[in-house]
This record gives C-alpha cells, sequence and structure tokens, in this order.
C-alpha cells in the first residue's frame, strides 16, 4: 500500500494552501485498479514535509511512518513567499510540523517525539529524512530563522532522532547549507547528499551548490568528495544495485529563473 500525505491544493494570494489530509492506495484486486482511502488528518498542514518507512530498527517505529515538518516556507521557483509571523503563528508553525508517526497496522496516526532540538526548527521544509540504524536523521532544508526578526535562511544543520526514546541531537553541519537536495544511504551505512540551494531568497535565481558530500555517522563527520557541475536543485538521486548512485535532472544554473505563465 501506498501512504500519500500533505501537499497544497492551489494559492492563497501569495501562499500555497496547505493540506493535513492522508489517504491510503489499495489495490482492489483487478490489474491496474487502485482506490484511494481517506485516513484520519494529520495534526496540521505539511506542504514541504519528509517522511520515511522505519524498517529494521529494533525499536517499536518499525514498519511505521515518520514524518517532518512543515508548513508551506517557500514556493519552488516561484519566489519567495511572503512571511507574515508573529511569535504565535511561529509556535502554531512548529507545532505542525514536530514529528507525527503513521501507522499502517491502525491506519491512525500518533504524535512523535517534541524535545527542544526537533522543535526549533520544526517549521522546516524541502529537507531530507533518512534512517541511520536506530536514529533518523534530518538533513538541511530552510528553517526559520529568529535573529532581527522572523525571516528564512537555509540550514546545513542535521538533526538526529533516537528512535529508542533517548533525546534528538545535533550532528556535524553539512559544509554548504542546502534545500531542494537529495540524502541516499550507501550500502556501507553513510550518507550522500548531492546538490541544493544555497540561500531562499531570491526569485530569479540563487546558487545551486555542485560540492557533493558524504556523512559518516559513525565519526559524525562530513567529508567533501567533489564537485558535481552543474549544481542543481529538485532533482533526484537513485541508489543503483552495485552501490553507486544515479542522479538526473533538475534546475541548474544554466535556468535559473522561474517561468512565469499567465492563465488568462
Amino acid at each position: 500500500r501506498v501512504l500519500a500525505l500533505g501537499g497544497s491544493r492551489g494559492v492563497d494570494g501569495d501562499s500555497p494552501i496547505g493540506l493535513d489530509t492522508a489517504s491510503i492506495l489499495r489495490a482492489d484486486g483487478r490489474p491496474g485498479a487502485y482506490v484511494f482511502d481517506a485516513i484520519d488528518r494529520m495534526r496540521g498542514p505539511r506542504v514541504d514535509a519528509a517522511a520515511v518507512v522505519v524498517r529494521d530498527s529494533g525499536t517499536d517505529y518499525d514498519g511505521k511512518v515518520v514524518v517532518f515538518g512543515a508548513p508551506s516556507v517557500i514556493d519552488r521557483r516561484s519566489g519567495l513567499i511572503s512571511i507574515d509571523l508573529d511569535a504565535d503563528a511561529l509556535d502554531e508553525a512548529r507545532d505542525a510540523g514536530v514529528p507525527e508517526v503513521f501507522d499502517p497496522a491502525a491506519d491512525s496516526w500518533s504524535d512523535g517525539p517534541d524535545d527542544e532540538v526537533l522543535r526549533r526548527n520544526a517549521a522546516r521544509g524541502h529537507h531530507c529524512v533518512v534512517q541511520l540504524g536506530d536514529r533518523l536523521a534530518v538533513i538541511g532544508g530552510i528553517v526559520f530563522d529568529e535573529q532581527g526578526g522572523l525571516g528564512l535562511r537555509a540550514t546545513g544543520e542535521i538533526d538526529l532522532m533516537d528512535l529508542n526514546g533517548g533525546d534528538t541531537v545535533q550532528g556535524a553541519a553539512l559544509a554548504e547549507t542546502r534545500w531542494a537536495h537529495t540524502c541516499s544511504v550507501l550500502p556501507d551505512g553513510r550518507v550522500l547528499a548531492v546538490g541544493g540551494a544555497q540561500v531562499p531568497t531570491n526569485a530569479v535565481t540563487y546558487p545551486e551548490t555542485e560540492l557533493v558530500e558524504v556523512y559518516d555517522p559513525v565519526q559524525d563527520r562530513w567529508t567533501s568528495v567533489g564537485d558535481l557541475v552543474p549544481g542543481r536543485a529538485d532533482h533526484v538521486a537513485v541508489p543503483l544495485p552495485d552501490g553507486r548512485v544515479l542522479v538526473a535532472g533538475g534546475l541548474t544554473a544554466l535556468d535559473t529563473v522561474a517561468p512565469l505563465k499567465s492563465l488568462s
């Protein structure tokens, strides 16, 4: 079965209309015939969230889906979403963005952990989540910055959530901030981070990073492994059976102007 959750159903002015709904795609027994069944709503709208199915962690999370982030923080390539938030609104966004857990055995949602580290960047979008044994790593993305007023910034931070119930801790940060990037777990347990944009503040262009980095969870260290030219964002990365990772598509510095199309 396939869990479909969140997203947007259009815009209200400049801001996407976030969805808190979720559905299960079930085969009905006939080839090519499928039905979406609605399930309980999530805690709040999640437009730019990331989800991971936990497997073989040896914890109660096995077989469940954990979702992180976020009300919409930015509309990809159409420009910066205007931010009109006060402290109360940011708290509401964080309430919606902290982890939530879907149990396919009961088709129901439950609250995930809500510790200080997870909450600080809970209103996060365009990030990656990967499983590293009995931990989940939330990597990069766009977060709200409260320094000097509410705004957005790209981050290279990594939050490590303990599936055994321990506190979330911050790991070593990426050498370069990035969002709309990809993170792929390699056969040896390391994580390959490719591409992504470095700043969220320009509607015409933003620099896509060329630097490729690998994270070693044992040593808690990122290592640079060269450049992928041109840099790209909004691409896909697929691990191959032989241990390589196929990187395809994306937006690059060759064409970073947001297209404007009239619907009239």
